[in-house]
């Protein structure tokens, strides 16, 4: 009986404060669909980041001199950190137990690539120095040619690798493989 009193009783004050028991409602729809909209993005965000990641790899890890992700500026204490060595590099993969391979990269400088009297249609291409484990450690393909071999590193043959989009837009028709390219002149 004490049940059903407390249940008119509620139904009651609810009838007679119906702007505040409609206001009551409203916050409490709002914060759960505030949950799930949060819980949502979470799970979105999450799964964006695995899949653009997972080409990495389980064991895959970067070491760099800059933080790779930037909100403002550099300030002077960043652009002042000294270069990765080869030297660390080796120590580095001697000390490692479990690594497979290890992949510097040094970003050098941006300018124009040109082959003969062409010249790349964008301004500011990348160039970017590594070594022969690059393109395993980050799962890339080529589409002719071969990439660089531990002799081309140990007595730093000049050698280049184009970007399959720079080598199109530079050679149309032909084959850029043994082809001679400059950059900034």
């Amino acid at each position: 009986m004490a049940f059903f009193e407390a249940f008119r009783m509620a139904f009651e004050s609810i009838r007679s404060h119906k702007l505040r028991s409609s206001l009551t409602l409203l916050g409490m729809v709002i914060g759960v669909f505030a949950i799930i909209v949060s819980v949502t993005a979470v799970s979105v965000i999450d799964v964006y980041f695995k899949d653009r990641l997972q080409f990495l790899g389980s064991s895959t890890f970067m070491i760099t001199r800059q933080p790779v992700i930037q909100l403002s500026g550099r300030d002077k204490s960043q652009r002042n950190r000294p270069a990765i060595t080869y030297e660390q590099l080796k120590r580095l993969q001697d000390a490692m137990q479990t690594a497979v391979s290890i992949s510097p990269m040094e970003w050098f400088s941006m300018g124009k690539v040109t082959y003969g009297s062409r010249s790349s249609p964008q301004p500011d291409v990348l160039l970017m120095g590594t070594n022969e484990n690059m393109l395993t450690n980050f799962s890339y393909e080529l589409e002719i040619g071969r990439f660089i071999t531990q002799e081309d590193v140990q007595y730093a043959r000049p050698i280049a690798v184009l970007g399959s989009q720079l080598a199109k837009d530079m050679f149309l028709n032909e084959t850029p493989v043994g082809k001679t390219v400059r950059m900034n002149g």
